[in-house]
């Protein structure tokens, strides 16, 4: 039987995955964090429905961590197959999930010595060495190109305006009476809310997570050795403040396409899907 499996971004924007099953031939599209508050982060910890030694193949469409994020992990447990994604996208994931990785061991050790974890000892999701040991799975594919996985599964990629290297997946499944065109879409012109932490975490999160953040401590080390100019600071503010402004209006100006050409990119010519949507 042919199916698609929501394992994440269902109910909350992250944690993508999703699993294309084919009858026996089985593709994650994404393999990510869950991100915000403390009942999405703990699902990080669960097993996946499925043996992680049972999935074939991963497409990454791109390398934000709520999509790129859990793949240390889903290696952990035990896959061992390709990882698709574009060359880009390669190159910011081994920069990425080590350091993802390096934030999980700090996570621990602080949880540890502050003995705010349940758990005893805390441990790390994974570790900065087990981010660098999956790296060797990851395959690059180029925009436009056609990738055969199987007889009844392929897939390219389509640029999308969202990060370095992201892209949208074109899959084109031919089991159960197909072929099935599926899109799977990477926010197109949009970035991510810089408010997003916020609606994800209460306040003594955030409070906890301000604490912490390397560029304010940075710059009251500097300060604090005269190295630093409030008049420099006030500056970089505001050349900040006018670049993410310009980035705002840029995506907020991008055009959709038509309904007419979405409905040709997601179902096949002979869909029902599609005659239905003509005639509505």
């Amino acid at each position: 039987m042919t199916y698609i499996q929501f394992l994440g971004a269902a109910g909350t924007v992250t944690g993508s995955k999703h699993l294309v099953n084919t009858g026996g031939f089985q593709v994650l599209v994404d393999c990510g964090l869950f991100q915000g508050q403390k009942e999405w982060r703990e699902r990080n910890w669960e097993p996946p429905p499925i043996p992680a030694r049972e999935i074939d193949a991963v497409v990454l469409t791109h390398a934000h961590l709520d999509h790129c994020g859990w793949i240390p992990r889903l290696v952990k447990a035990g896959f061992s197959g390709p990882i698709y994604a574009t060359q880009p996208t390669i190159d910011l994931c081994g920069v990425l999930l080590p350091d993802s990785g390096h934030l999980q061991e700090e996570d621990a050790a602080y949880a540890n010595k502050k003995k705010s974890s349940r758990h005893s000892p805390a441990l790390p999701l994974y570790t900065e060495q087990e981010a660098l040991d999956c790296l060797r799975y990851f395959q690059p594919i180029g925009v436009g190109e056609v990738k055969r996985l199987n007889p009844d599964f392929t897939f390219s990629f389509v640029r999308a305006a969202h990060i370095l290297g992201s892209a949208m997946a074109e899959v084109t499944v031919r089991a159960g009476g197909g072929p099935h065109f599926l899109e799977y879409r990477t926010y197109r012109f949009r970035a991510h809310s810089m408010y997003d932490p916020e609606l994800y975490r209460d306040k003594q999160e955030v409070e906890e997570w301000k604490k912490r953040d390397p560029i304010p401590n940075l710059i009251e080390r500097l300060k604090q050795q005269n190295l630093w100019q409030e008049e420099e600071l006030s500056r970089m503010e505001g050349e900040v403040a006018r670049e993410i402004q310009q980035s705002v209006e840029f995506a907020e100006a991008g055009r959709w396409e038509p309904v007419e050409e979405l409905t040709r990119f997601v179902y096949s010519e002979g869909s029902p899907a599609k005659t239905q949507s003509a005639q509505s």
